[in-house]
């Protein structure tokens, strides 16, 4: 069966383009800023906080979100990586030499903070595109899932976006032990569950391993509640500014 014609909103519903569409969240911000009351009505059906089955134990979110008429998802992968070594194009590095989570016997390349890879993979789903980046994430488990009902106050992609600023603004940099992936999947994720309430959540039977390495748990800041704060504070503020600019077209 075809699946229904999407609608063409660049960075996230793209129907014609056959390149792989990935963007660092500030440069996801560009096309939401561009495409803005689009962006606006599209909303967040379904949020699953994801780990990869095997190897570094990568985490990430995954998010369906709907078009503006709800006849069909784009699907959203948002992840946290980084570059520590060049062998390893993905990024999907975790670096530790013992189980020991409060060791400090680690890797020294891991010893260092460094820049944090913050990227969204994007795709229509039921495209070749979706299978493309799923086939990419290799097998992984669902850990915990959140469910926005019709009736109920979602979040829009827009809303998203800036949830995702938000949060690589509070700490750009990848550090082991505080800021890796396990802690801006948990940031994101709870930040929504917070910041809409109105949720279905599921727990999924192996959500016990969620900021885990090796059985583990791995350090995490707690930053959940300056991003709700710092979040409510950018909404606040583009708010007004739609209100201002509102005014002028009037005058």
């Amino acid at each position: 069966m075809t699946p229904p014609l999407a609608p063409h909103i660049p960075g996230l519903f793209n129907p014609n383009t056959h390149s792989e569409l990935k963007y660092a969240v500030a440069h996801w911000s560009d096309y939401v800023n561009l495409s803005l009351a689009q962006f606006s009505q599209c909303f967040i059906d379904r949020v699953s906080h994801c780990k990869c089955a095997g190897g570094k134990e990568h985490e990430f979110l995954r998010f369906e979100i709907l078009s503006p008429a709800g006849n069909c998802k784009a699907l959203v992968i948002a992840d946290r990586r980084v570059e520590l070594d060049r062998d390893d194009p993905s990024g999907k590095v975790v670096i530790f030499s013992t189980p020991l989570m409060n060791s400090s016997s680690v890797e020294s390349s891991a010893h260092d903070p460094s820049p944090a890879l913050d990227y969204v993979y994007v795709a229509t789903m039921g495209t070749s595109r979706e299978f493309d980046i799923t086939d990419r994430l290799g097998a992984y488990d669902v850990l915990r899932t959140l469910t926005y009902p019709a009736d109920r106050i979602r979040p829009s992609a827009a809303q998203l976006c800036t949830l995702l600023d938000v949060t690589n603004a509070q700490s750009r940099v990848y550090e082991i032990y505080n800021t890796q992936c396990y802690w801006y999947s948990h940031t994101v994720f709870t930040a929504l569950s917070q910041l809409f309430p109105t949720v279905d959540r599921t727990s999924g039977e192996k959500e016990g391993r969620k900021g885990t390495f090796g059985g583990f748990p791995v350090s995490m800041e707690n930053s959940v509640d300056i991003v709700c704060q710092t979040f409510n504070q950018a909404q606040a503020a583009t708010a007004l500014k739609a209100e201002e600019e509102r005014r002028v077209e009037e005058a």
